[in-house]
């Protein structure tokens, strides 16, 4: 796998895109042969007076998992089933992160599923994350929701437990 990035950090406006070649990129975008060498592409805001508040909106990788995409950054590298079948790559939507104390940092994100560019029906996925910094250790944890099953077609109601299809990563 070869990869490219060009970034620009938001100042109150940056962007970040990624293009990426090889075996890896032909399995994680296999649905997506129109987008086959894009990893991440996303435009950031950050409100200069938004105490630390970041949209980005695009295409990003997913925050789910153990594992990522770039076996040098995996700490447990498998390229097993779990990775390959049962954790999204990337999402489409909207993601944002705010700093709530010195250690925890949460986030919302309003996404097309995963591993989808168009959406396969009316509803959205909505994703929480939260961030737990410490000097010796670093918690994440992410919930995703939401009636992703193609053609559901049933908006927001179903973004709570119980929804047609559930998410949970963490």
């Amino acid at each position: 796998m070869a990869k490219l990035t060009a970034s620009h950090d938001p100042d109150p406006v940056g962007f970040h895109l990624d293009l990426g070649f090889g075996k890896a990129f032909n399995q994680i975008l296999l649905g997506e042969p129109n987008f086959k060498y894009l990893e991440q592409a996303f435009v950031s805001f950050k409100p200069t007076k938004g105490k630390g508040f970041e949209a980005d909106f695009g295409e990003f990788v997913t925050s789910a998992g153990a594992e990522v995409i770039e076996t040098k950054d995996n700490w447990n590298y498998s390229r097993s089933l779990l990775f390959a079948i049962a954790n999204p790559y990337f999402h489409v939507g909207l993601r944002t992160s705010m700093p709530i104390t010195k250690a925890f940092t949460g986030g919302v994100q309003v996404v097309n599923g995963w591993n989808n560019f168009t959406d396969n029906n009316s509803g959205k996925t909505v994703g929480i994350t939260g961030l737990y910094t410490k000097p010796k250790f670093v918690w994440a944890g992410n919930y995703y929701t939401g009636p992703e099953n193609t053609g559901t077609n049933k908006g927001f109601r179903n973004l709570l437990p119980g929804a047609d299809h559930l998410q949970v990563f963490g």
